[in-house]
């Protein structure tokens, strides 16, 4: 989500006051700052459209292959299928639309409080999304024998759902905070942003970021941890006194390679994601003074879109990986 910046229309428009040529320079230079500035977010603009565009038609393919797939319609595979549908939506219309808005500058405050809660809504359920897979891979390694009854289709359904009301609920409260909200305007670039975070000042917005994607994300993480440990600990007890069959320390080697690359993909997703609030939150004045930053880390965000298509892809059998890559080039 964008945040507030400063407005430093007024220190712009200081350089041009002087006397006599001064005044002439001091406005051919604002004039061709302002041309520069507006080259780099044209730039930026298609860049980001052109990788938004392009990440979100793989989960789309993604989540036709989950759809058509019979042995994955059913179980995990509706968590799954549900990511890959939140995560297509971000990349083809809120990511293009929040960006069509800073391209055309626009300044209507209500467009954009409506606009910023659907977008902070389902950016946050993808969060959940991933918190609820890694509850699921959790309780398939360390409960198998209750895995079968809390991972039916039901059970993930009401998941699903569960994670919208809570998204919802968290987000309410941002859009009515006292009649004013902290969605608006950005006064600079024009398009739709949210407050900056600052650590002295803990208000709702500060709660809202802890709730909605810092306990998620750390949640995801702490369950992978775990279960990456425990395959580590199985691994050890493979040794040729220890009597085990060649077949069995063979799934126990692949499993704990599945669950290292989903280790890594979930590192390179936490920092695409957690990069744009972190910064904000650890430097708000820098942000502040430089609201072309926040526009440009956006690209590393739209970049955590594609760690879970290419994970899919991985998890796929050779003849599916092959027809979804054949979909996705064509």
């Amino acid at each position: 989500m964008m945040m507030y910046p400063m407005d430093v229309s007024q220190s712009l428009g200081s350089n041009c006051t002087g006397i006599g040529s001064s005044t002439v320079n001091n406005a051919s230079s604002s004039t061709a700052n302002g041309s520069m500035s507006q080259s780099i977010l044209a730039l930026r603009f298609y860049l980001l459209l052109l990788l938004s565009l392009t990440f979100g038609l793989f989960n789309l393919v993604c989540f036709v292959t989950v759809l058509t797939t019979k042995n994955l319609r059913g179980g995990a595979g509706i968590l799954l299928g549900h990511m890959m549908l939140v995560e297509a939506t971000m990349c083809l219309l809120f990511f293009p639309i929040s960006q069509v808005f800073v391209y055309v500058h626009l300044r209507s405050v209500p467009t954009c409080r409506i606009f910023m809660f659907f977008f902070a809504l389902v950016n946050n359920v993808g969060f959940y999304n991933i918190l609820i897979l890694a509850v699921n891979r959790f309780i398939a390694i360390n409960l198998p024998l209750h895995y079968h009854k809390l991972s039916t289709a039901k059970c993930n359904a009401a998941f699903v759902l569960t994670s919208w009301v809570v998204c919802i609920t968290l987000n309410l409260p941002m859009e009515f905070n006292g009649g004013v909200g902290h969605y608006g305007v950005n006064p600079v670039y024009g398009g739709c942003i949210t407050e900056v975070v600052r650590p002295e000042l803990f208000d709702y917005k500060t709660l809202h970021s802890y709730l909605a994607i810092y306990f998620p994300l750390a949640m995801t993480g702490l369950l992978y941890g775990c279960v990456l440990l425990k395959q580590l600990s199985k691994c050890k007890r493979i040794t040729p006194a220890s009597q085990m069959t060649t077949r069995e320390a063979g799934i126990i080697k692949r499993k704990l390679r599945i669950f290292w690359m989903l280790l890594v993909s979930y590192v390179l997703y936490a920092f695409c994601f957690l990069t744009y609030p972190v910064l904000t939150r650890a430097l708000p004045d820098t942000v502040s003074k430089y609201p072309m930053l926040p526009l440009w880390i956006l690209l590393i965000v739209v970049c955590g879109y594609f760690v879970h298509p290419v994970r899919v892809l991985q998890s796929l059998d050779s003849s599916l990986r092959c027809c979804c890559t054949t979909l996705c080039l064509y």
